[in-house]
């Protein structure tokens, strides 16, 4: 399952709609809109099995690092320009 992050522009989402890329957004289809605590948004995150989440809050990252059951990664999209993973 992907999950977007609130902080997901809503252009960037329509662009995942259109080519039919399935996901969740945080605030919209899960979660609840207050949702802005790291806190809350981790532990859904520990609580959901096989999951994909996608946030622009590099901040978030340390928090993640410290979990032993979530894997932070990043991309690097000033460097990529329009690759595809730079939605």
């Amino acid at each position: 399952m992907i999950i977007l992050d609130h902080n997901i522009p809503e252009d960037q989402a329509q662009r995942l709609r259109r080519r039919r890329v399935r996901f969740r957004q945080i605030g919209f289809e899960v979660g609840r809109p207050e949702w802005d605590d790291q806190q809350e948004i981790l532990r859904f995150l520990h609580a959901t099995k096989q999951i994909t989440f996608f946030t622009r809050d590099l901040g978030f990252f340390p928090r993640v690092m410290a979990s032993r059951q979530l894997l932070p990664s990043g991309i690097d999209c000033a460097r990529l320009g329009n690759s595809p993973l730079c939605f």
